[in-house]
């Protein structure tokens, strides 16, 4: 502010000069935060692993005269969970990304029907499981070549063959290697009580 020189008005206020053309610059954050990224002209937007609509402002903080960006609106996308099954099993549909379909099936020598499934569109769900079109899969081993003396199958069911006794249970273990072995225990020979 200043009182012109030719000035004759004893209240005339002192004239204000013109306020300097300021503007705010925030610097970049280093390191950038994820799911964001500022183009060349420096517009700020979602990573291509983000997804959301960016919201950006530059502060200042009036308590230690620095400016900095406030960065809102992008969320990570995330992959969605792997189904807990047994990885000898199955194969396919892991760490899908969003937006993506997969087909998960047997793994041979195992058999049984593929599941279809797939992560939605923009996931950001540390935790979100797949979407399935059909049930999952479903898998065991391979029919044995040979089925042990006192059990027979009965359409679908197992059952214990006749002059044998009990509950059968009829497993498939995948083991160590993977290699797939149907396990047969419960039903016993009937014998005759001791004398």
């Amino acid at each position: 502010a200043k009182c012109s020189a030719t000035n004759t008005d004893p209240f005339q206020q002192p004239l204000l000069s013109k306020a300097a053309d300021c503007e705010l610059r925030c610097p970049d954050p280093d390191p950038f935060p994820a799911a964001y990224e500022k183009t060349i002209t420096g517009v700020w937007r979602c990573s291509s692993d983000g997804t959301g609509q960016a919201s950006v402002e530059c502060l200042l903080d009036g308590r230690t005269c620095t400016a900095s960006y406030r960065i809102l609106g992008c969320e990570l996308l995330r992959p969605c969970v792997t189904p807990p099954w047994d990885p000898c099993l199955v194969e396919g549909c892991r760490n899908l990304r969003p937006g993506y379909n997969c087909t998960a099936s047997c793994r041979p020598p195992y058999v049984g029907t593929p599941g279809h499934g797939g992560c939605i569109a923009n996931n950001t769900d540390p935790f979100r499981g797949l979407s399935w079109w059909t049930a999952p899969p479903s898998c065991t081993c391979p029919p044995p070549s040979e089925i042990p003396v006192g059990y027979t199958k009965v359409g679908e069911k197992w059952r214990c063959a006749e002059k044998y006794a009990g509950t059968p249970l009829v497993e498939c273990l995948t083991g160590k290697e993977c290699s797939g072995r149907t396990s047969f225990t419960g039903c016993s020979l009937v014998v005759p009580c001791a004398p």
